[in-house]
């Protein structure tokens, strides 16, 4: 993960997190399907609740723009859950994708 050394307002002990960010790591990876599928039982609230979803997504609306966001929209509407979270997986992929390799020019 491309995370940071707070959690919210609370910053990670320096010692830890340095210890954190020099041991060794395991990737874990599986193909899209399988995440789509376990992304979907894991936040399987919102596919039940799916006018919550479209509440939070419209907050959103500023970061990934309009257009974005009702295409998302569009495909809860139309219960399209798994194209929906492919193009979640999609931003978040490439936003992780660009962090990681923000840092390691960083190092």
């Amino acid at each position: 993960e491309a995370e940071s050394s707070c959690i919210g307002d609370i910053q990670i002990p320096k010692e830890f997190w340095f210890n954190m960010k020099t041991s060794p790591r395991v990737v874990i990876s599986l193909p899209l399907q399988q995440r789509v599928k376990l992304i979907l039982k894991e936040y399987g609230y919102w596919v039940d609740h799916p006018q919550e979803l479209t509440e939070v997504l419209v907050l959103f609306r500023d970061k990934f723009g309009r257009t974005r966001i009702l295409e998302w929209i569009h495909l809860i509407e139309q219960k399209r859950w798994i194209e929906f979270v492919e193009c979640l997986l999609e931003y978040y992929d490439a936003s992780y994708r660009f962090n990681k390799k923000k840092k390691q020019e960083m190092s």
